[in-house]
C-alpha cells in the first residue's frame, strides 16, 4: 500500500532495515519489526513507503484499487474489479 513518506507514522516498536535491488531495479529499504521479525514496509527510494495492510492499527478503511505483479501471483490472490499490473507500473517509480 504506497503512501507519502512523509505520511508514514510508526505508532510503536523499532524497524530494522536491510537493503535490497527493489522489483524496479532500484536498491531500497525493506523494513522489519525489531522485535518479532514481522515484515512492515519497504521504502524505495522514491520518497514513498509501501506498507503492509496487514500491520496498520486499523484496516477498516483500506480498500484496494490496484494490484501490481500480477504474472507471479497465485489465482486465488487476484482482485476483480481494480487495476492490474504485471509487474510494477513505469509511473509508480517516476
Amino acid at each position: 500500500m504506497p503512501a507519502p513518506s512523509d505520511a508514514f507514522q510508526l505508532t510503536h516498536g523499532a524497524l530494522q532495515r536491510y537493503q535490497r535491488n527493489m522489483p524496479s531495479g532500484c536498491t531500497g529499504s525493506v523494513c522489519f519489526c525489531a522485535s518479532c521479525g514481522t515484515r512492515e514496509c519497504a521504502e524505495p527510494k522514491h520518497r514513498i513507503v509501501v506498507a503492509r495492510p496487514g500491520t496498520l492499527d486499523d484496516m477498516s478503511w483500506v480498500l484496494p484499487s490496484a494490484q501490481m505483479f500480477q504474472c507471479s501471483a497465485l489465482p486465488w490472490a487476484c482482485l476483480e474489479d481494480v487495476l492490474s499490473y504485471d509487474t510494477q507500473p513505469d509511473a509508480y517509480t517516476e
